[in-house]
């Protein structure tokens, strides 16, 4: 029964490591557009350190989930971005998630151009990165939408960013 038990253990992870370098090969036979694949981060950080934030006593604190779609390819919002005391929009994790800690939900503090303007992403009606009069779509709770960095957030919005350039 051992030798069994322990021949099945083989099979499978001989599988597995079949299935692992099948994959490998498949998606590097894949091309990416190279403006595309320099958005992706080649090295993703296991860990960043936090910043001290400031914690208004009174004010906002919300959470704005934002999604980017580059030819129907995810890019990553990167953790850390705007950790830094004076800013009020910024990132903990890679999971797109914007937080905003702010006095006031005043036009300054909520527009979702200032978060990229805080990242250093090119941002516009016509333009995001290095993609310009592209075909743009932007969608905040299942409703296109057409503010884009004027588009003022609020807490729990699902923001959706697509960009079509084929």
């Amino acid at each position: 029964m051992k030798n069994r038990k322990e021949s099945f253990t083989l099979l499978y992870g001989l599988a597995a490591v079949s299935l692992f370098l099948t994959s490998l090969i498949f998606l590097s036979i894949i091309p990416l557009s190279e403006s595309i694949s320099t958005l992706i981060p080649e090295d993703l950080p296991e860990d960043f350190p936090e910043a001290p934030l400031p914690k208004p006593s009174s004010g906002i604190h919300w959470h704005v989930r934002l999604r980017i779609q580059v030819n129907e390819m995810d890019i990553p919002i990167p953790a850390g971005i705007g950790l830094d005391p004076q800013k009020v929009q910024h990132t903990h994790d890679w999971d797109g998630v914007i937080h905003i800690e702010a006095p006031t939900a005043s036009p300054e503090h909520i527009r979702l151009g200032k978060f990229f303007d805080v990242w250093g992403v090119k941002f516009t009606k016509n333009c995001l990165f290095q993609f310009c009069g592209e075909d743009f779509h932007m969608v905040v709770n299942s409703k296109e939408i057409f503010d884009f960095d004027d588009y003022l957030m609020q807490d729990g919005d699902q923001i959706l960013i697509e960009v079509n350039t084929l």
